[in-house]
């Protein structure tokens, strides 16, 4: 407890203490002032005097002459203070209880000062709450703040209880909520775009704000977060306008629909349509140019779905309607049982069209049983070959899906820039056309953080009554970290059909397609790619010739870091089957790949031309076939360097055929040939020759 100071200026002292002086009092004694009266005094300050001095003790022995319950030999109380002035403190498990005062002291022995008591506080007189700034104090016991006094200098009329605050919030959606965040001061009123509270969660948005009806919109409307899910909107459905931020609940415009009587929407403004979770029966026309068909539950819990019976797809973007869409985002829904058979691009698109947009993005979609002449699952394209249509494609599955011409699952045509990532295409056809899971001009299926996957596109148990039976490709593809499996062509390319220039090509596998003509995993035909197609494995696939892979009219093909396995044809080329192009195999393997022909390994067809096929650091090992593991004819060159080619009925293999043929070995290994290991056939004359491991060979 504190006391009020009583010690006085020693100049003032000194003229009370006039019983003694120098002459009178020889032997005057040393006083020390006594502030807080507990009997020992502060040493830092002295004077001399014959008569005692009141307020002044003999003893300077005080730690704090400010506290009468410290000072030499005190009882240690619960207070945080070393009463006795030994060093010593509070008793053993004591705990600080004394009240904090506004005397800048830690008077509760918490660590802090005047906590709770320090303001600044205000005055009160009509007690509303709201102070003003004149006679404001610094600090205020607690039973001082309780009447009279606020925390805030807001009151425009302290006179007035009915007056109080005049702080503004902003309301910038109009929803008569404002933002906590923004303020105001003016007592004169709130100004344009301010109410008199800060209650709004959302003030960019007119459909969240205390006690709103819930909207399917991803969120909380009504700003209460505490136990929400989005389970909460299940059967909701509301249009967003971007432009004039206003909401429309479309609940029940949707609701009456079912499967005999599909209701068909409009969007006719830029905006967002939500649809919540539920099966829906809507086919939804997007004429505006910036629009999103958002489904917040996610494709696992939304369906939109064509009914029975009738010619109907679920989503339609489409410029042959006069339409100028700029910009489409679809994500979150399955799209099921769209169908549509016509002509033009009344026929493209089973479950989705976007005929238009200069920019589309599909995300978290399944796309199931719809069929369409083009496109069974969905159909991309820009106007015209002259524009371009960007896509983005993220977690997208299309499956069962059917096309009687082109891309089984999809169909991208007419430019621009196609990404996937995480595209799973499976259990679709083509009845007679190309592309029984994907028929595309220019698409980039690639591995990325965007997705849940760790592939760009996996393409799997498709088949074309054409080529391409899991992809057709055109027009600078991509392929990386993907995967074509079990598909199936009835022509060529039982993988996939690429035609023209390859910018990339790394980490793909081919596995288990089956080709009715040629290239078995991959069909490769006039291909100018501008680097080498790197890591790609081919397992298992089967065709009439190139088991594995075809390469046709090619003059300057590499394959790095390949690997060909257990890959077999009818005729020629169980791995590789190469007819007029140039191509290298450089750190690459080929084992145990069979035919019935010629080439178990690799067989180069130069036709009327002159080719080479390079092979370089290479294993070509236990292949099987009666004429070679690697096996050409006519006007031909095989370069074999620091490889090894073993395990075969023949090495090198030359038919019988005109033209002339050159076999160049450099640091290359031939051994345990059956037959042997360079074999030569001219006019019908056998010419087995050794394997030395540098060498020439001319079959003439």
């Amino acid at each position: 407890m504190n006391r009020p100071q009583q010690v006085l200026p020693l100049v003032l002292l000194g003229l009370l203490a006039t019983g003694c002086d120098a002459e009178d009092c020889k032997g005057a004694d040393r006083w020390y002032p006594d502030a807080d009266g507990d009997g020992f005094g502060d040493g830092e300050h002295a004077d001399a005097s014959c008569d005692p001095i009141e307020g002044w003790s003999r003893s300077d022995a005080d730690c704090d002459d400010g506290d009468a319950t410290v000072y030499p030999g005190a009882e240690e109380i619960c207070d945080g203070q070393d009463n006795g002035c030994d060093g010593g403190g509070d008793p053993a498990g004591c705990e600080v209880t004394a009240p904090e005062q506004c005397d800048g002291l830690d008077n509760d022995g918490d660590g802090l000062v005047d906590e709770g008591l320090t303001g600044p506080w205000y005055p009160d007189e009509d007690g509303d709450g709201f102070g003003t700034a004149e006679g404001a104090e610094d600090c205020l016991e607690e039973s001082d703040q309780e009447d009279g006094w606020a925390s805030n200098a807001d009151d425009c009329d302290d006179g007035d209880a009915s007056v109080g605050v005049g702080v503004w919030y902003a309301d910038v959606d109009g929803d008569g909520y404002g933002d906590p965040e923004v303020t105001w001061t003016d007592c004169a009123g709130a100004p344009a775009a301010y109410v008199d509270n800060g209650d709004d969660c959302d003030d960019s948005d007119a459909g969240v704000r205390p006690g709103a009806p819930e909207l399917c919109d991803g969120r909380p409307n009504d700003c209460n977060a505490e136990g929400w899910t989005s389970g909460d909107e299940a059967g909701l459905a509301a249009f967003h306008d971007v432009v004039d931020h206003v909401w429309t609940d479309l609940t029940s415009t949707f609701a009456v629909g079912h499967a005999g009587n599909v209701i068909a929407h409009e969007i006719d403004r830029s905006g967002e349509l939500y649809i919540c979770e539920g099966t829906w029966y809507v086919e939804l026309f997007a004429t505006a140019s910036n629009v999103s068909i958002l489904g917040p539950a996610g494709s696992g819990a939304t369906t939109l779905d064509a009914g029975q019976g009738g010619l109907r797809r679920l989503i339609t973007a489409d410029t042959s309607l006069q339409l100028e869409n700029d910009v489409l985002t679809v994500e979150g829904f399955t799209l099921r049982g769209g169908y549509v058979e016509a002509p033009e691009t009344s026929g493209y698109g089973g479950c989705l069209l976007a005929w238009s947009p200069a920019r589309v993005t599909l995300r978290d979609l399944v796309m199931e049983e719809c069929t369409a002449d083009r496109g069974g699952g969905m159909t991309v394209s820009a106007r015209s070959g002259d524009t371009s249509a960007d896509v983005t494609i993220v977690d997208v599955e299309i499956r069962d899906c059917t096309a009687y011409d082109d891309g089984g699952g999809a169909y991208f045509v007419n430019g621009g820039e196609r990404t996937a990532a995480g595209l799973w295409i499976h259990d679709n056809e083509a009845v007679s056309g190309t592309g029984g899971g994907l028929h595309a001009g220019g698409l980039h299926c690639m591995s990325s953080s965007e997705s849940a996957t760790t592939y760009g596109c996996l393409i799997e148990d498709n088949i074309s009554g054409g080529n391409g039976g899991g992809a057709y490709l055109t027009r600078d593809s991509i392929l990386e970290d993907s995967i074509l499996a079990r598909n199936g062509a009835g022509a060529d390319g039982g993988g996939a059909y690429l035609q023209g220039t390859v910018v990339h090509f790394a980490g793909v596998e081919f596995s288990g397609n089956d080709a009715a003509a040629d290239g078995g995993g991959l069909y490769l035909q006039d291909l100018f790619p501008e680097e080498p197609l790197q890591d790609a494995v081919f397992i298992d696939n089967s065709a009439n010739e190139g088991g594995g892979v075809m390469v046709n009219s090619s003059p300057d093909v590499t394959f790095e870091r390949a690997s060909f396995t257990g890959n077999r044809s009818t005729y020629e080329g169980g791995a590789v089957f190469l007819l007029e192009s140039e191509v290298e195999l450089v750190d690459s393997t080929i084992e145990s790949n069979t035919n019935n022909v010629g080439g178990a390994a690799v067989y180069l067809n130069p036709g009327a031309g002159s080719f080479t096929l390079d092979i370089n650091n290479s294993l070509i090992t236990n292949n099987t076939s009666p004429d070679g593991g690697v096996a050409t004819q006519g006007d031909s060159t095989i370069i074999c360097d620091s490889s090894e080619i073993s395990g075969g009925t023949y090495g090198i293999y030359r038919g019988n055929n005109h033209g002339q043929s050159t076999i160049e070995l450099s640091d290359c290994v031939l051994q345990n040939n059956s037959e042997a290991d360079v074999y030569c056939v001219v006019s019908g004359t056998s010419h087995p020759y050794g394997g030395a491991a540098t060498d020439s060979y001319t079959c003439p």
